[in-house]
Parts: C-alpha cells; structure tokens; sequence
C-alpha cells in the first residue's frame, strides 16, 4: 500500500509540474503576444474577485504550499543522502 501510495503522490506531483510549466508558457506568450492565450486577463478577473479574506486565504494557501513544497524537497534531499 504504501508503495501504491507513493507512486501516486510521484504522478500527481508530476501533473502538477507539468500544469505549473503549461501555466508559466502561457503566461510568457500572453506578455509577448497579447490576448493570444488570455491567460492574463483571467488571472487578472479572478485576483481581482476575491474579497479581502479570499486574498488571505490566497496568500495562506501559498505558504502552505511553499512549506510542503520545502518539506518534501529536504526529505528527497535526505533520502538520496542516505542512498548514495
């Protein structure tokens, strides 16, 4: 089980690379050709939605997301150390 468990924590990390990149591209297309994507416009519309605690909880979601991000970098960076 847990072997199935880290395989899918590995794809969807990989998914979520994948999507982050996919985001990042379109983002830069966007600055250098604009409204081709209009991936910009929306990231505008949706920043500017959110209400004074929907901007808190943004930013609380992205610390939380920066911890785990950290977290999980100095447990491979561990696990490889004592691989190799």
């Amino acid at each position: 089980m847990g072997q199935l468990t880290r395989t899918l924590q590995g794809l969807l990390d990989e998914l979520a690379n994948v999507g982050t990149s996919l985001l990042l591209v379109l983002v830069i297309v966007d600055f250098m050709f604009p409204g081709s994507t209009g991936i910009v416009h929306n990231i505008s519309l949706v920043l500017s939605s959110l209400s004074k605690e929907g901007q808190f909880s943004l930013v609380a979601l992205l610390l939380f997301l920066l911890v785990h991000h950290r977290s999980r970098t100095n447990r491979s960076s561990a696990a490889d150390s004592v691989a190799g």
